[in-house]
């Protein structure tokens, strides 16, 4: 009965079957075991809320990098790593030595006035050409990063596509030309419809003079008719 209870009892002599009591640990010792299991819980529950936040970080819909105070990429989401060709082993590499420090911007320049005015800035409509004349339409957006003293300790960066609504507009600017250009042709058009209206009553004034003047041609053959008859009459007493 007694080996089943090791953790309270201790053999001496197993043959005679003598045991002693196993000595309680100290408080000391308890304490220890406790502290272990809480570091173990509380590192637990830190490995969970670093693995929610990468999460929630690698899950955002746009490109995200961050870059810290000495210049190298700590962190590339996965649409940054899919949209800009960046894997894993980038991490950690300086921000210099990739492709995304300078195309489609020059990042380090304004990661450096970032840091010396302490604030945010955004650059739009910066156009990446990716092949023949697919060009993608970039809004970047650089963040200073603080901790709790406000020390700089890196810049978070942003790709947010605006291709979309760059085409949208795009169309709208076309749309609008060809109203105005409408516009300006029904103008046109109204313009010949009222000179051709106004011509009109100047038409008519004459065909009205060209009726006035055919009474008085009336009249006028009617008396050379009445004359004609009289020098007939006239004729016949004259022979």
């Amino acid at each position: 009965m007694l080996l089943t209870h090791a953790n309270l009892f201790t053999p001496i002599n197993l043959p005679h079957r003598i045991f002693q009591r196993v000595p309680k640990n100290n408080r000391r010792e308890r304490l220890l075991a406790f502290s272990k299991i809480g570091e173990d819980i509380i590192g637990n529950g830190i490995t969970q809320y670093v693995h929610l936040r990468e999460a929630a970080f690698d899950s955002t819909p746009y490109a995200q990098i961050v870059v810290d105070h000495n210049g190298n990429l700590v962190l590339a989401n996965a649409q940054a790593r899919s949209q800009f060709g960046l894997n894993f082993l980038d991490q950690g590499r300086p921000l210099q030595d990739l492709e995304i420090s300078y195309r489609p911007l020059e990042l380090r320049s304004l990661i450096e006035q970032v840091y010396q005015d302490r604030s945010p800035i955004t650059v739009t409509n910066v156009a990446r050409h990716l092949r023949e004349d697919d060009v993608q339409y970039l809004d970047v957006q650089i963040m200073p990063l603080e901790d709790q003293e406000g020390g700089m300790i890196g810049v978070s960066i942003t790709f947010v596509d605006m291709t979309r609504n760059h085409e949208l507009q795009a169309e709208l600017q076309r749309t609008n030309q060809e109203l105005e250009t409408a516009n300006e042709e029904l103008q046109s058009s109204n313009r010949r419809t009222g000179d051709h209206q106004r011509r009109t009553p100047i038409h008519q004034r004459r065909a009205g003079n060209y009726q006035r003047r055919t009474p008085v041609y009336q009249r006028r053959t009617g008396d050379h008719e009445r004359r004609t008859s009289v020098h007939q009459r006239r004729t016949p007493n004259h022979q």
